[in-house]
């Protein structure tokens, strides 16, 4: 049943990060400035945040909602708690996407991994694409497919 509902979570957490990475793309565009999609960690769990300004800009420790300084603003928090049986990893502190065609300054893979379940990555390149691809094992370690 542990191992059902970690895929369950996996699977939900997948389609909002996806979601999300939309959201991001379209308030580049929409707001002609760009927008951060970021990574945080505290004890309490991660976190990512879509939001303007530069990473340092912004805070989410340990619920779902953030601090930001410096006239940045958090359009999006997502929270997720450490005792999860699901955790996000990534291989980018925070990608950059510009209002210019919504494409990225670097890229990154984020991954969504269950325990004892398929990893499931999702890989953004420089054009702003995102590809989905599921490990053969988790491996913990967050790498392009």
């Amino acid at each position: 049943m542990q191992h059902a509902r970690a895929e369950a979570v996996a699977e939900t957490l997948s389609l909002e990060l996806i979601g999300s990475l939309r959201y991001a793309s379209n308030q580049a565009v929409a707001r002609n400035e760009g927008v951060r999609f970021s990574f945080y960690e505290s004890r309490a769990g991660g976190c990512y945040l879509v939001h303007t300004g530069d990473r340092s800009d912004c805070r989410c420790e340990g619920s779902d909602s953030a601090q930001c300084g410096n006239g940045a603003e958090a359009l999006q928090v997502v929270f997720l708690p450490a005792d999860e049986p699901v955790q996000l990893t990534t291989n980018a502190n925070s990608i950059l996407l510009s209002a210019r065609n919504a494409t990225t300054v670097s890229g990154g893979a984020l991954c969504i991994v269950p325990s004892g379940g398929k990893e499931i990555r999702h890989v953004v390149d420089t054009e702003g694409n995102v590809r989905t691809c599921t490990a053969i094992s988790p491996t913990g370690v967050c790498e392009p497919c």
